[in-house]
């Protein structure tokens, strides 16, 4: 790990202040000097003055450091919890180095130095905003207000701590008692904490408020939008200390960061003579320390487990009442040796409190670590601090659209769980009797014997790392003839490219959804296997669910939940069915939320990425309370790699809804996100995209352009409806289908958008070529982009 090394000394950063500094009279203090109450003391350049004040509506005096303009704005204060009460004071600088104050009866209400000077001291004033005691015969640094910060921290004034023999000195900040009114000590803290893993941590006592998460070497973990563009930060560390501080990218704007007595931090830059609000920490939206709980995540305000196959909350009852403290434990415990990771992308790391680094191993060497040591529990790999391990329970997670880091959880793996279970039950003297009994009422022996290779096949999906397959039912042919009434015409409830969908029944009343493939289809069952393999794998309330399967003759037959209609039908009709039905715009509401639900847990939420590619409305179903649930994974590609796109050599998708990159072979889930745009135009439109010569976008952006947006609305939408959810649904479409994919949002930003309706979106480019080669006649290819 490349870190920048520095002295390991008490007073380790007093070269780098004073270095270069020429004190003249004006910012100097000699030895036996007194400052009055009336007087004040310059910085080199006049930046700050250093005085006695009185806060308003109080009679106590004070000394300390203001900008001198545009008016006082304190800086730091010498005796916050030791004022003058009464009369006046004056400052004074004792030969031996101690700086002292006095009230006007002489009685010393302040003081600080080393007292160790061997020659003349001075006090001197930095452009810094720093006083600073130093001998003049030996240059050495007698005592600094660095080491007594008050609320604010200045450019280029760190926060850190140095390890020392057996001490530690540490450099922070205090809030006011109350800002604004009391300046002595408050309840908060902020430091860089050195007992985490470089951390900016907020306390109120010994209680954490806030932690920004590990530096790595560009940003907060914690702040995965946090921008650089007025401030530079920096980091630098070594074996025994560490600091932070930051640099104004413009030298002429002057800053200042404010731990106020709410506990939060703000930092304002000056603009003209008022002093702005650039940002602050914790905002509003910013969840309070560790509320989930051990193993819980925060994702937009609200708690879940970090991931929900290996967890479940560890009190429920308590969750439905919205208290997380708790947290999540696993479902199956850590026995043993065989454990795995499950993949936790775009998130704050936990509390380091707990974790240890190591700059030198590599990501594959770090998981091999953590794999052996069994008491790792979860270990990422970040930039600057290499590689990261839990060493215990993980705490205080929050999740985002973009950014953070990926975390790898320890869980017990399920194949070794499994394998348990099959040496246990054969154990079992009664559960072997069920079973028995069990199989000889359904007939499998004779199943067995009449479809023997049919039944060696599915033994042989389970053991080639399809164990998921096991827990689905096994169909044989005859009972699926039986349901769908020997394949009948009649039976057919749909048609895609590997063939038609038959409805059945079961002897047990169920009704299912069979789909069969049809001897035209090329690679048909090669996408069957493919689509029973990933719905073996996924469990989603927006995505269809598979029921069971059937293997004749190396066909596969899959069975599916039966839905009650797809979006194409309900928007367009079908040929022997031409009226449709008047969706309201509640409904439509909540069929784009729940595709977007769905297209982000094949994304990111199953643990791999899983692209669907080809998401249209006949591939989206919906069932009797019209939940839409994304079906036909035949043609959809699983990726475990951590990348963004990947080349393909077989070609997928349908016209209308292909994404541009598809067409050459590239593919991304920003290939998903496009073809959701266009579902989203066709909801609101109620006509496919191929309805029309141009397309759809280019439709919008003719109404746009004319404004008259609202008009793009389906004339048959009935019923209530709002124009401005209307129009931010139009403008989330269009940011899914611009042509460069990088400029597409994910759908953890989609899904955030729709359901978070006071987030403002990204304004829309104003040129038509945004969009590709989109014919614009008769306008030009500048539009008017003002949507919302």
């Amino acid at each position: 790990m490349a870190r920048r090394e520095f002295f390991i000394a008490t007073f380790l950063l007093n070269f780098i202040i004073i270095n270069g500094s020429d004190p003249t009279a004006g910012n100097i203090l000699k030895a036996d000097e007194m400052l009055l109450d009336n007087q004040v003391l310059n910085s080199t350049n006049g930046i700050f003055q250093l005085g006695f004040f009185n806060i308003k509506n109080s009679k106590n005096r004070y000394l300390g450091i203001w900008y001198t303009n545009p008016y006082k704005t304190m800086v730091w204060i010498a005796n916050s919890d030791h004022p003058i009460i009464g009369g006046t004071g004056m400052l004074y600088l004792s030969p031996d180095g101690t700086l002292s104050i006095q009230n006007n009866t002489g009685q010393n209400i302040w003081s600080i130095g080393s007292q160790q000077s061997r020659g003349v001291p001075q006090a001197c004033l930095l452009d810094s905003g720093l006083l600073v005691i130093n001998d003049t015969k030996t240059g050495k640094i007698l005592w600094q207000s660095l080491y007594q910060l008050s609320d604010t921290l200045l450019p280029h004034v760190p926060l850190g701590y140095t390890k020392f023999l057996d001490s530690m000195l540490e450099i922070q900040i205090s809030s006011w008692n109350i800002t604004g009114i009391d300046p002595s000590p408050g309840q908060y803290v902020r430091k860089l904490d050195p007992s985490r893993l470089y951390e900016l941590v907020t306390f109120r006592g010994s209680d954490i408020i806030y932690r920004t998460g590990p530096w790595d070497g560009e940003r907060w973990n914690g702040f995965p939008k946090m921008n650089q563009d007025m401030v530079k930060f920096v980091v630098t560390a070594g074996e025994n200390g560490a600091y932070f501080w930051y640099e104004p990218q413009d030298p002429s704007i002057l800053w200042r960061w404010v731990l106020k007595s709410n506990g939060t931090t703000y930092r304002y830059y000056l603009n003209g003579s008022d002093w702005v609000e650039y940002w602050k920490a914790p905002d509003e939206s910013t969840p309070s320390y560790a509320v989930c709980g051990p193993y819980g995540i925060n994702f937009d305000g609200d708690c879940k487990c970090c991931m929900d196959d290996p967890f479940h909350p560890k009190n429920g009852k308590d969750w439905k009442n919205r208290i997380f403290s708790e947290g999540c434990e696993r479902n199956v415990p850590l026995n043993g040796t065989n454990h795995g990771f499950v993949t936790l992308r775009h998130v704050k790391l936990p509390d380091t409190i707990n974790a240890v680094s190591d700059g030198e191993k590599s990501r594959s060497e770090c998981e091999r670590w953590c794999q052996k040591n069994l008491s790792c529990m979860a270990y990422a790999y970040i930039r600057w601090q290499g590689c990261l391990a839990w060493l215990g329970e993980i705490i205080d997670m929050e999740q985002f659209l973009d950014g953070g880091d990926t975390l790898y959880i320890r869980v017990a793996s399920k194949r070794h769980n499994r394998k348990l279970v099959l040496i246990i039950v054969p154990l079992s003297i009664v559960v072997v009797l069920i079973l028995v009994v069990i199989l000889v009422r359904k007939k499998i022996w004779w199943l067995f014997r009449k479809y023997r290779p049919a039944a060696v096949e599915q033994e042989t999906y389970a053991t080639n790392g399809q164990e998921d397959i096991r827990f689905f039912e096994f169909f044989d042919f005859d009972t699926i003839k039986v349901a769908t009434n020997n394949f009948s015409a009649t039976n057919i409830i749909g048609e895609g490219q590997l063939g038609p969908v038959y409805k059945g029944v079961l002897q047990n009343g169920e009704t299912i959804a069979v789909k069969k493939l049809s001897r035209s289809a090329p690679n048909g069952n090669k996408q069957l296997r493919n689509e029973l393999q990933l719905l073996a794998r996924l469990k989603h309330r927006n995505l269809v669910k598979l029921t069971g399967f059937c293997i004749q003759q190396q066909e596969i037959i899959l069975c599916f939940e039966l839905m009650q209609n797809s979006l194409d039908q309900l928007l367009f009709g079908t040929r022997h069915r031409e009226e449709v039905l008047e969706l309201n715009w509640e409904q439509r509401s909540r069929l784009i939320q729940g595709t977007a639900s769905g297209l982000l847990y094949l994304h990111e939420e199953n643990g791999d990425t899983i692209i669907h590619r080809d998401v249209k409305a006949s591939n989206i179903l919906l069932d009797q309370k019209m939940n839409p649930k994304i079906a036909d994974l035949g043609i959809s590609k699983l990726f475990q790699e951590d990348r963004s796109v990947f080349t393909v050599s077989t070609f997928g998708g349908t016209r209308g809804y292909i994404a541009p990159e598809q067409q050459h072979g590239m593919m991304s889930t920003k290939s998903d996100v496009y073809s959701f745009g266009m579902v989203i135009l066709e909801i609101i439109r109620g006509k496919r995209n191929t309805s029309y010569p141009s397309g759809l976008v280019s439709l919008v952006l003719r109404y746009l352009n004319e404004g008259r947006i609202l008009e793009l609305k389906d004339t048959r939408l009935r019923g209530p409806w709002s124009d401005g959810e209307l129009k931010r649904c139009i403008h989330i479409a269009l940011l899914c289908l611009l042509e460069e994919p990088h400029m597409r949002p994910s759908m953890r930003q989609i899904n955030l958008w729709l359901t978070c309706q006071s987030i403002e979106l990204p304004p829309l480019p104003d040129q038509a070529s945004s969009w590709g080669n989109i014919v614009m006649d008769p306008l030009t290819s500048v539009y008017s982009s003002a949507l919302l």
